[in-house]
């Protein structure tokens, strides 16, 4: 994948991020995304260590949590808040870093 191509690609997971709602569907489908990028980014050629870590990171410090809590409404609105935080803080971070490649 190209640099042009990995931005398109990573504005596409923003948007599809933009549409998600709390609740339990958005959370699993949240974590599909984030699990994909994850797993995309790792037996990519050009992987970037630097969004890998921070894509596991998302996954151990956020997405674990929030599907662990996903059937506790009370709970789950801030976990998800804060997943999406983290997973978009991560995109646009490589988005930034590939500007400069």
């Amino acid at each position: 994948m190209t640099n042009t191509e990995k931005k398109v690609h990573l504005k596409n997971i923003l948007s599809k991020i933009e549409n998600l709602n709390i609740s339990e569907s958005s959370i699993r489908d949240l974590g599909n995304l984030i699990r994909s990028e994850q797993r995309r980014e790792f037996s990519s050629e050009a992987e970037s260590k630097l969004y890998s870590n921070n894509l596991r990171q998302t996954i151990e410090k956020n997405l674990e949590d929030l599907e662990e809590n996903a059937t506790k409404p009370k709970v789950r609105i801030d976990l998800f808040k804060d997943c999406v935080s983290n997973f978009k803080q991560d995109i646009k971070r490589e988005l930034g870093d590939l500007k400069h490649r």
